[in-house]
């Protein structure tokens, strides 16, 4: 890097612009969680207005029991509890909570849920719960515009806590 000596007897000394006033529009059409709000498949949101759950439009998990797998029971009995892969079917429902809060900011949310998940995780958090935590953490980052503060831990207990009522 070469800083020049005479850099401030210059006549350009830059342009400094007035930044516009952050004013975020109160509805997103673009955003797939929003209320009333098209989703994959053509599947529309309800017009809610508080917590709204829905089932995933690409689960990891599906309720149907799934075709065993051929020679899986021989399989399964070779592995040892310490091995690092153990594959086995697995079914289940996958719901995703969308929270009703004013967005701001989405860039940082999934660094948020991530953020919370991993502690939650290596303290044994069960995959429910931590979800769920997740998911509001990642509601509350939205709420932050260009992370300029950190998530207050009242503020995220008292929204914890009033969503489980």
């Amino acid at each position: 890097m070469i800083v020049s000596a005479g850099r401030n007897a210059r006549p350009w000394q830059g342009r400094v612009e007035t930044p516009e006033p952050a004013q975020p529009p109160e509805y997103d059409a673009n955003c797939y969680l929003c209320p009333g709000n098209e989703r994959a498949h053509g599947v529309r949101n309800p017009r809610y207005a508080s917590t709204f759950a829905f089932d995933n439009d690409f689960p990891a998990l599906v309720p149907e029991p799934l075709a065993p797998i051929p020679d899986h029971s021989a399989r399964q009995a070779e592995l040892a509890p310490t091995d690092l892969l153990i594959a086995r079917p697995e079914r289940g429902i996958c719901r995703v909570p969308a929270f009703a809060i004013r967005v701001v900011d989405r860039v940082g949310a999934g660094d948020a849920v991530l953020g919370i998940a991993s502690p939650c995780a290596a303290l044994n958090v069960p995959p429910q719960a931590l979800g769920f935590i997740a998911n509001v953490v990642g509601a509350e980052a939205c709420t932050i515009l260009g992370h300029r503060s950190f998530i207050e831990p009242t503020g995220l207990f008292r929204h914890i806590t009033s969503l489980m009522k």
